[in-house]
């Protein structure tokens, strides 16, 4: 096996062509056998980019107008993406009116209460048909506080407060984790109010010890 230099040369003529070319195969093969977006594209070149300047190098795609051409090439075959409309208080208002009959649908509604009051990420409480759970980040029992007058309580039937910890996300970079609590309000659709439903049919989630299930994603279907 002959190693190769991991940074491109652009001196001379040869070499930038050469290095265009290899540049061009990278974002042939992440466009076309990786289904990679061309704004994903977009990044992983400013990645090795930035690899260059920061050892030393010259500029590897500077002046590579083929490059920026076949991604050009690339948006326009991909179209534009639907458009993800935002959810509205009506919306999950009808989840819990008509979507609490059977326990998944209750998980279901539950999570979606929860993600939409906390401004929560998909990861941080619901899985990926694709990945496994991501359980450095994602909403277990133990990470929901029950509290009453800024105290913890047992049940979210005697709370006023419930208080979430954020384990990390990727926005936070030192995985510091960030707690974020939401009031009782006293309507229909609120955060406590859907914890203690929850806790109501699924009580084993939030606690530890034997027999307990706070270690695991709060927001599991029911097969587990």
């Amino acid at each position: 096996i002959v190693p190769v230099d991991p940074y491109l040369d652009n001196e001379t003529r040869f070499q930038r062509k050469q290095a265009e070319g290899l540049l061009l195969d990278y974002v042939v093969h992440l466009g076309h056998f990786m289904k990679r977006t061309e704004g994903t594209i977009k990044n992983k070149l400013m990645g090795v980019r930035y690899q260059h300047l920061a050892n030393g190098h010259d500029d590897p795609i500077k002046d590579k107008k083929r490059v920026f051409m076949a991604l050009g090439g690339l948006k326009r075959r991909q179209g534009r993406r639907g458009r993800k409309w935002p959810v509205t208080p009506v919306m999950i208002d009808w989840c819990r009116m008509f979507r609490m009959s059977t326990p998944d649908q209750r998980i279901a509604t539950i999570a979606a209460i929860t993600g939409w009051f906390f401004l929560l990420r998909g990861s941080e409480y619901i899985a990926n048909d694709k990945k496994p759970w991501q359980m450095a980040v994602v909403l277990t029992g133990a990470d929901v506080i029950a509290r009453n007058d800024g105290k913890r309580v047992d049940k979210f039937v005697d709370a006023d407060e419930v208080v979430i910890l954020i384990k990390g996300s990727k926005v936070d970079q030192y995985n510091a984790g960030a707690l974020r609590n939401h009031y009782r309000s006293g309507e229909d659709l609120c955060p406590v109010k859907a914890f203690e439903e929850m806790e109501k049919h699924f009580p084993e989630r939030f606690r530890t010890g034997p027999g307990g299930e706070a270690h695991l994603p709060l927001f599991r279907d029911t097969s587990g």
